[in-house]
């Protein structure tokens, strides 16, 4: 699904008069979420899930050119863990 798509989505179902506040909507809280996670903060949503940032382990990696053992930075990436209710209705049997 696109983020066209998801605002057409929202669209139908929230109380918002037009598409275009439905893509504005969809647009400022991708904006949000991002803005929130990259200054380091957890997003918590009840019965939806939680977007954090992880941190990976350093690593040691091999150059495929030389064969020497490099040491890898960590890197920074985001987490969503589903909430209970999310999950539940992803594994419900249909």
């Amino acid at each position: 699904m696109t983020k066209k798509e998801f605002a057409k989505e929202l669209f139908k179902n929230s109380g918002l008069t037009t598409l275009t506040e439905a893509e504005r909507a969809t647009e400022a809280f991708i904006q949000t979420v991002k803005e929130q996670v990259a200054k380091g903060n957890t997003l918590f949503f009840r019965d939806f899930g939680i977007f954090s940032i992880k941190t990976s382990n350093r690593k040691e990696g091999r150059n495929p050119r030389t064969g020497e053992i490099i040491k890898l930075k960590p890197k920074k990436f985001v987490k969503f863990k589903a909430g209970k209710d999310f999950a539940r209705m992803l594994n419900e049997k249909r």
